[in-house]
């Protein structure tokens, strides 16, 4: 509820069109009544009420310009008024109704004014119903965007956004829910090799944590055995993200990361700060067995004092004479006691190979963009 009664109005309206991780409406009315905010002017008193529904439209749009800009996107029937709403009041794409963003021409026109984040993650979207196409307009205005370093670094766009971007652009598919049909699209080039850009152009944005990490990517054989998926588009093997994940710490951290690769044994790994995301999908995992004691075992008797260890696996370990929480307990008793580890799964098996109860351990299924910010925060402390 921070800034102005009319910043916090705008933020309202935008919220009214996302969705809850199970996919149901998200209720601002429903955050109003649990936090209890304090309305301390007449146009707070106005949103509160309006979110509530005690104050009407007419009353509230008088009192609040964003609110005003809201209910006009709201009450467009055709592209036209839509388009112009866009490029007079400059109203987000989250204002409009369901229907105008079915539209090419809205879209069209929305790609100048939409926020960096939201260009990145509608790409798809426009190349689905036409907006963007080879040689377009749209698509030189898209283009242009996504290779504007500054733009990109306004926006704080992290590498891993750009390289999820680039990953569900390229696979031409999604189908976030199974019950539903699958959405296609037919990648245009331009835009990959853009998004290809923007990944590079993020890294100038990132701060390091300043700490020392092993990166260990589990190369057994059920790596590759598998897709893994985010927002319902496949995005490469376990093996291939494990990699990519290691690339971008490595270029993140210049020159304070370690990766290694293990099956039930520890192999040197191709990853490099400046290794070709293309070349990590020609890639295949060394195969055998898994052993996930490994890295902290191979860590102690090479006596690295890392500050953190990083293992991207599908968790599924059963070789080896030591498990890994006991293997990380002797890391710590003879090298680094305060060592961090993130266990970053990119399955979600219902099991991890760390330790839940201790608090040096952090489990993490699944894959999003918020992945390195939550190993960089955990391994900082």
């Amino acid at each position: 509820m921070e800034g102005s009664a009319n910043d916090v109005a705008f933020r309202v309206c935008k919220a009214r069109r996302r969705k809850t991780p199970q996919g149901e409406a998200f209720d601002v009315r429903d955050v109003l009544r649990i936090a209890h905010p304090a309305a301390d002017a007449e146009q707070r008193k106005a949103l509160f009420g309006w979110i509530a529904g005690n104050v009407g439209d007419d009353e509230a749009r008088a009192e609040l310009p964003a609110v005003d800009r809201f209910l006009t996107a709201k009450a467009v029937t055709s592209a036209e008024e839509a388009v112009r709403v866009v490029t007079e009041a400059r109203v987000p794409w989250e204002f409009l109704p369901d229907a105008m963003l079915r539209e090419p021409g809205v879209w069209d026109a929305l790609v100048d004014t939409v926020g960096m984040t939201a260009l990145v993650r509608n790409l798809a979207r426009m190349t689905r119903i036409g907006t963007l196409k080879p040689m377009g307009d749209a698509t030189r205005r898209a283009v242009a965007r996504l290779t504007d370093a500054d733009a990109v670094h306004r926006a704080r766009i992290h590498p891993m956004d750009a390289w999820l971007a680039m990953r569900v652009y390229a696979s031409g598919r999604s189908q976030p829910n199974r019950r539903a049909a699958a959405q296609t699209w037919k990648p245009v080039p331009a835009v990959l090799d853009a998004l290809e850009e923007t990944y590079e152009l993020a890294f100038g944005a990132v701060e390091p944590s300043g700490r020392r990490l092993l990166v260990a990517v589990d190369s057994s054989g059920s790596m590759a055995c598998v897709k893994v998926h985010a927002g319902g588009s496949p995005i490469g093997t376990p093996y291939e993200v494990g990699c990519a994940m290691a690339v971008m710490l490595a270029r993140i951290e210049d020159g304070g990361v370690h990766v290694i690769d293990v099956d039930t044994r520890v192999h040197a790994s191709k990853v490099t700060p400046r290794t070709n995301l293309r070349e990590i999908a020609r890639w295949q995992p060394s195969g055998g067995g898994t052993d996930l004691s490994l890295p902290f075992t191979w860590a102690r008797d090479e006596r690295l004092e890392v500050d953190g260890v990083v293992l991207f696996s599908d968790n599924e370990t059963w070789a080896g004479r030591a498990h890994p929480s006991q293997a990380l307990t002797a890391y710590g008793r003879s090298v680094n006691a305060t060592a961090r580890v993130v266990v970053a799964s990119m399955t979600a098996t219902g099991h991890s190979i760390g330790d839940p109860r201790d608090d040096g351990v952090l489990n993490v299924a699944g894959l999003d963009a918020s992945l390195p910010l939550v190993v960089n925060g955990f391994i900082r402390g």
